[in-house]
């Protein structure tokens, strides 16, 4: 079972007939709730379908360095999303991505990856 923690303002449902083996461990609507919640439950997945600020990715990054970081967001702003994925998020969907599309991303998203060297020069 993959854990998620969806980070939303608007309704995000993952359903158990498109998604068995995924289960929300944790969901809020605000962005430092949804950061505080990742350091403490440090779910395989977090959906993070808020603005994607740089600064509140490299945070959610920092809180929950192992867990897969999914950017959802308006097609129309695919800046704020590429620069999400700069920041730390390993992905990103549009809000017209269909949601089979969606799921994969998930799923791809929850698999092992390496660990990434944090260390500053």
């Amino acid at each position: 079972m993959t854990t998620v923690l969806v980070v939303s303002s608007r309704d995000f449902v993952l359903d158990r007939d498109v998604s068995p083996h995924m289960e929300v461990v944790g969901r809020t609507g605000d962005p430092q709730h949804g950061i505080d919640l990742a350091e403490r439950l440090q779910p395989e997945v977090i959906v993070w379908a808020q603005q994607a600020r740089p600064a509140d990715i490299r945070d959610l990054r920092r809180a929950a360095a192992d867990s897969a970081i999914l950017v959802l967001g308006p097609r129309e702003r695919w800046w704020e999303l590429e620069g999400a994925v700069d920041a730390g998020a390993d992905g990103y969907a549009t809000d017209a991505t269909p949601l089979d599309a969606t799921i994969r991303a998930l799923e791809t998203a929850r698999r092992p990856r390496p660990r990434r060297d944090v260390r500053t020069h």
